[in-house]
């Protein structure tokens, strides 16, 4: 495959510590330390701060 029209590698999240996010009033998001996300959008990035680091590499 042409590398141009590869997909993008997502990037890869780790939660430091336990947090709730709700995307939408009837949508509730639970994220546990130690869990390992990708593609985490970035209001979900903001609302995390410093609960989440990125895994690079």
């Amino acid at each position: 495959m042409p590398q141009d029209t590869a997909m993008p590698k997502q990037r890869k999240w780790r939660v430091l510590r336990d947090f709730e996010w709700m995307p939408r009033s009837n949508v509730i998001m639970i994220f546990r330390a130690g869990e390992v996300h990708a593609g985490l959008t970035q209001a979900c990035r903001d609302k995390a701060g410093d609960s989440i680091e990125e895994i690079r590499g």
